[in-house]
């Protein structure tokens, strides 16, 4: 398994990401990839807070390993939407 951290947003996202990635390495075994291309599946916000909150409560979620992850947004997608609800543009 493979994992890649999506470059989005401002550095604390992207350390969020990197430390949320690592947890895959440590966990799954899973190894680093620099290239996006690799990537077949992806986790968001919500996969992850769900994946998360399992392994809080003692259980790792099982997941394909032969996938590779892309870990993508990481509250970017909560303050664009938070912001698009609260913002008028007209």
């Amino acid at each position: 398994m493979k994992v890649y951290d999506c470059k989005l947003g401002r550095l604390g996202n992207a350390i969020f990401r990197y430390f949320a990635s690592t947890l895959f390495c440590i966990i799954y075994k899973a190894e680093r990839t620099y290239n996006q291309n690799d990537c077949t599946q992806m986790f968001t916000d919500d996969t992850f807070i769900s994946w998360s909150n399992s392994v809080l409560n003692g259980v790792v979620p099982e997941i394909n390993l032969d996938n590779s992850y892309m870990f993508y947004g990481f509250l970017f997608g909560f303050y664009f939407r938070r912001f698009m609800v609260t913002t008028s543009y007209f």
